[in-house]
């Protein structure tokens, strides 16, 4: 991993850290960085492959910003803490839209999925965040 690219996933890591995605059961961020895998042609399948699942595993793809809109939205209801959490959760976003370019959201599996947040690196690589969320 080059310079650019350990500043790409520090400034993700930076961003996420502490912050866990809710859904069912709350699940941490974690950054990462595929190394050359950046091109035009980048599927669900190719995102299968990498990670090493089986090829007829449940995949579908979530837009970006409505993946977020339940963490970034303040509610009037919310306390501080509340208020803080979903403000982080915007800068997490603005942080994301300002290293990636094209970010498509994963999720692979049924009840309890993987969740991928990829999108293109200056440096022709794939980063980004991945998490869990469970959905019954």
């Amino acid at each position: 991993m080059n310079t650019e690219q350990s500043a790409i996933v520090a400034e993700l890591e930076k961003a996420s850290k502490g912050l866990l995605f809710q859904s069912e059961s709350d699940y941490p961020l974690k950054p990462f960085l595929w190394e050359g895998k950046a091109s035009d042609k980048f599927t669900a399948q190719d995102l299968l492959n990498l990670q090493g699942y089986p090829p007829n595993t449940p995949l579908k793809t979530t837009a970006f910003a409505r993946f977020f809109q339940p963490a970034v939205k303040e509610e009037g209801w919310h306390n501080a803490e509340d208020r803080a959490t979903a403000k982080r959760f915007q800068e997490l976003v603005k942080t994301l839209k300002t290293l990636l370019s094209g970010i498509t959201v994963y999720k692979v599996g049924g009840t309890e999925q993987d969740v991928y947040i990829v999108g293109k690196t200056k440096t022709g690589d794939l980063a980004g965040l991945s998490t869990k969320v469970v959905e019954t």
